[in-house]
């Protein structure tokens, strides 16, 4: 399963399926606390026609959902050719204010008169076992239904094209004592109007109308939230009873669309089937981005269905991706604030952990703390160059003469270089081994060893601008060693870049695996040259032995990768970052046509909405893995933005 759209404000982030229905629910955080019960079962849209009833997600039912090219918003289409009616949905998250609105239009595509029932359910699980949560009718000028526990607050009511509220509706158990959820009440048509439930809780809400031959009727439907109590959501409430979803509709489609324009000119001097997917990038990496600095690599929550955790946390290597083409685009407030709570979370000796959550917390890690019997940091230490590498860049951008550029260079930089230029191996003179890129082998990897270097040399150039009376002396020395000893790194039976080298009791060997991001790290950050012939000799072997030969085509990250393999048979799947970063190398030598043939290539493999997974399947060329990855999208953005300077 997968993401057709992530609608966020900084505080409330909803995704919806590939259907077009509610299956993640974060609040107050963008990735924490998903607020959903969607591992079992969505927020539920049904419709009785004239006696038959029919969920939205079930059989008979045509559907297409998209994000819109222009601002943050999705579009979802439901066709019942039997039943003679469709829908057509406009969904949104308020710019400035915590609730999701849906527009939703009903048509009835015959020459009879038709009545019609349509029914919104939802279901929250606002606490972390579904246990003491309470959903409740509370009766008002215009009724809503309230889901609650401790200071979360949610909100759910309709108001129709006359101005009515819901005519009926059920509150009622779900997920707890056997029970599968008051949504069921709708089936025949009448909800028993049960007015308060505590536990694990659903509720569903009915709108009654009736619709005209070949005519059509509008319904608003909308979640408020709040974080304090339930009047601020009740509030909400009132005011869209009052006034409808248009004006709200309105003004966030606007708010988008200035958002946008910092990136028009770059957009427009795309070749024109780049523009779609560029612009439904910047706004997945923007709907990721929580409001107080965090950003998440991905809102699918899904992925627990398949594993042990999700991925809604703050990995600073993919925050960095994430980030670097939204700041040379110019949106800089979202590289601030993200500055801001980095700034606040490293470790005083100058590393970043293994990843956080969104309220800056410690993110969950298998990385030990021992290895070969020995204490060792569980970090990745390519995570703390791409974190010097995004200060830099903000700071060569927004003015290095600021209190803000002194106390980012103070709090960030000066203690990573100085972290990263101790951090290393006496016997090797590289970089003292961490977890690697991909978050599997604990080595001195090629892609953490050139990232090092690059930014290391960055934050020595930078000091002169900063701090002239910075002593840079150790970080010259690293960074000169790195220079001398990288070629331990170059197997010279192979002909390419290892991966990098392992560390058994101080004797060292070479992990002679070919893995994609030793190509890109060194084309990209060096120290060699993207058209040294030790490159040049890792860019044929990757293109003989990472090049997907299925259906799928596209770049695997290494042999034997068997993440989210789907057969055996076919072998590693093919990413989209893994294949960007092929493109990366070719772009840094010149050739466009071979760097366009990557963009193209993922251009191939979007899904029907505009959303970019991890991984594709390499017989079928179905999606794998989390839609959207954030990370996907950003290096989609960087590979134009390279190809465009």
């Amino acid at each position: 399963m997968a993401r057709s759209a992530i609608l966020s404000n900084g505080r409330l982030c909803v995704g919806l399926d590939e259907k077009g229905f509610v299956n993640d629910f974060y609040y107050s955080h963008v990735g924490l606390h998903n607020m959903t019960s969607a591992r079992s079962v969505n927020h539920k849209i049904g419709i009785w026609v004239d006696g038959t009833f029919s969920w939205l997600d079930g059989p008979g039912w045509e559907h297409s959902v998209r994000l819109d090219d222009n601002c943050m918003m999705s579009r979802s289409y439901f066709t019942n050719r039997s039943l003679g009616i469709s829908l057509s949905l406009r969904d949104f998250v308020d710019s400035h204010i915590d609730f999701f609105g849906r527009l939703v239009i009903v048509e009835n595509h015959t020459d009879q008169n038709r009545e019609v029932k349509l029914y919104f359910g939802q279901v929250f699980q606002i606490s972390r076992a579904g246990r003491a949560d309470t959903a409740l009718y509370t009766p008002a000028s215009h009724p809503y239904i309230l889901t609650y526990n401790s200071n979360i607050s949610f909100v759910a009511s309709l108001r129709t094209q006359d101005g009515n509220p819901f005519d009926q509706f059920a509150v009622g158990n779900y997920g707890i004592e056997g029970k599968s959820g008051t949504y069921h009440d709708a089936e025949d048509g009448q909800l028993s109007n049960n007015l308060v439930e505590h536990g694990g809780v659903d509720s569903i809400i009915q709108a009654t109308f009736s619709i005209r031959p070949k005519g059509a009727f509008h319904v608003d439907y909308w979640v408020a939230a709040s974080d304090k109590n339930y009047n601020s959501a009740s509030e909400i409430h009132r005011t869209l009873a009052k006034n409808g979803l248009y004006h709200y509709l309105n003004s966030t489609n606007m708010y988008w669309k200035k958002w946008l324009e910092k990136s028009a000119p770059f957009i427009n001097s795309l070749d024109v089937k780049y523009q779609s997917l560029a612009k439904k990038s910047l706004f997945t990496i923007k709907a990721h981005c929580d409001s107080r600095g965090g950003i998440i690599a991905s809102a699918d929550s899904s992925i627990y269905n398949y594993g042990r955790d999700y991925y809604n946390y703050v990995w600073p290597r993919d925050a960095f991706y994430a980030l670097s083409p939204l700041l040379e685009l110019g949106y800089v407030d979202e590289v601030k604030t993200y500055l801001n709570f980095i700034s606040e979370v490293i470790h005083k000796r100058g590393y970043v952990h293994h990843k956080y959550l969104p309220d800056s917390s410690m993110g969950s890690s298998w990385h030990p703390l021992v290895q070969d019997g020995l204490p060792e940091l569980n970090i990745q230490e390519d995570e703390t160059a791409a974190t010097v590498l995004l200060v830099i860049k903000y700071l060569k951008l927004t003015g290095t003469n600021t209190p803000e550029a002194k106390k980012l260079f103070n709090k960030i930089v000066k203690p990573a270089a100085t972290f990263m230029s101790e951090y290393f191996d006496e016997e090797t003179n590289l970089p003292h081994a961490s977890y690697d890129l991909w978050e599997q082998v604990f080595i001195t990897s090629t892609y953490t060893t050139c990232i090092v270097y690059h930014a290391l040399s960055e934050a020595i150039e930078f000091s002169k601008l900063i701090d002239e009376a910075c002593d840079v002396s150790h970080w010259e020395h690293s960074k000169n060693l790195i220079a001398t000893n990288y070629s331990k790194l170059f197997d010279e039976t192979n002909q390419w870049f290892v991966r990098g080298l392992l560390n058994r009791s101080h004797q060292f060997r070479p992990d002679a695996l070919l893995d994609i991001s030793s190509l890109y790290s060194m084309s990209t950050y060096g120290p060699a040259k993207p058209d040294d012939t030790a490159v040049y000799a890792t860019q044929i072997a990757v293109e003989k032995y990472l090049q997907n030969s299925n259906n799928a085509k596209g770049v695997i990250r290494y042999p034997g990768d068997t993440y989210m393999m789907s057969s055996a048979e076919y072998g590693a799947n093919p990413w989209h970052i893994c294949t960007l970063w092929l493109g990366s190398h070719y772009a840094n030598l010149g050739n466009e046509e071979k760097a366009r043939e990557a963009l193209d290539w993922t251009l191939d493999h979007v899904d029907e909405s505009g959303m970019l997974s991890e991984q594709i399947d390499p017989h079928t060329s179905n999606i794998r893995g989390v839609t959207p990855l954030v990370w996907s999208h950003a290096e989609f953005l960087s590979l134009l933005l390279k190809l465009c300077n």
